[in-house]
C-alpha cells in the first residue's frame, strides 16, 4: 500500500470512527438531557440536574466539532494540498491564526479523537451529575 492510499484510508476511518461515536455519545446524551429537564420539572432547585443539562450543551458543542472534522476527512481525503487550502480558509474567515504551521493528517486526527475524548468526558460528567441530581 502506498503512502497516498494509506493517507486517504486514515482519513475515511477516521471520518467513520468520529462520526459513528460521536453521533452514539451526542444521541445518549441528548436523551440523558431530556431526562434531566422532565426530573427537573418534578424536583425542584436541583442545581446537579441543572448542571447535567449544561454538560450536554458542553457535550453537544464537541460532538459538533466531531461532525465537522468527520466532514472535513471524509470531503478532503488524503491529499495533503486540500488541506492547505482548508488552513488558508480558515485563516481567511479568522477561525485560525495567520502564523500557525500547516499539520499532518495524523496530527489532524489525533486532535479530533482529543475532541471526541472531551465529547465522551462531558457526557460522564453529564451522568455523574444526574444522578447526584437524583439523589439529593
Amino acid at each position: 500500500m502506498n503512502e497516498t492510499n494509506d493517507e486517504q484510508l486514515t482519513a475515511t476511518i477516521s471520518a467513520a470512527f468520529l462520526r459513528s461515536m460521536g453521533n452514539v455519545l451526542n444521541n445518549w446524551s441528548m436523551l440523558l438531557a431530556l431526562a434531566a429537564i422532565l426530573i427537573i420539572g418534578l424536583k425542584a432547585n436541583s442545581i446537579f440536574l441543572l448542571a447535567s443539562v449544561s454538560a450536554a450543551l458542553i457535550q453537544a458543542y464537541f460532538a459538533a466539532r466531531c461532525t465537522f472534522d468527520a466532514a472535513v476527512f471524509a470531503a478532503l481525503g488524503g491529499e495533503t494540498t486540500q488541506y492547505e487550502g482548508f488552513d488558508r480558509l480558515l485563516t481567511r474567515w479568522k477561525l485560525r491564526g495567520e502564523n500557525l504551521a500547516s499539520r499532518s493528517l495524523d496530527e489532524r486526527v489525533q486532535g479530533a479523537i482529543g475532541l471526541l475524548r472531551w465529547q465522551a468526558y462531558s457526557f460522564c460528567g453529564q451522568i455523574i451529575l444526574l444522578v447526584i441530581g437524583l439523589y439529593s
